[in-house]
């Protein structure tokens, strides 16, 4: 059974927050993140049903904490925030295996459109995988 819960991971805690009420305001649950590695040594790194990943981040950003849970064997339908997009981010986002890349500040109605796109790939695909 998949989990039914999306993973925000942005050092930003205002971007955390408001991302949170958002998300929570249309009915959806949320655990959030100051840091990829935070998320990673978490209980519920096999549980997301999406993860939505800030680029930036100081020690590890959303692309690495990607890489890292490839190299654990998992795989989750992923959203990925970033403030200041060009082509090498893309390119390395896609390859990671992102589905979107949304540029900040975000649009509320992209977003939640991602995020119930991404849910309903993890519950075709019974990721984690």
């Amino acid at each position: 059974m998949t989990a039914e819960f999306i993973v925000v991971v942005d050092d930003d805690a205002a971007v955390r927050d408001s991302l949170g009420i958002l998300l929570e305001a249309h009915g959806l649950k949320v655990r959030d993140f100051a840091s990829g590695q935070e998320f990673l040594d978490s209980d519920v790194v096999r549980d997301a049903a999406c993860l939505v990943l800030d680029y930036h981040m100081p020690d590890m950003t959303g692309i690495e904490v990607l890489e890292e849970l490839k190299r654990l064997g998992l795989s989750f339908p992923t959203i990925l925030v970033t403030g200041l997009h060009d082509a090498m981010i893309t390119k390395r986002a896609l390859s990671a295996g992102v589905m979107a890349i949304l540029e900040k500040p975000l649009p509320d109605d992209v977003l939640i459109d991602s995020v119930r796109i991404a849910m309903r790939m993890n519950r075709r695909s019974g990721a984690p995988r």
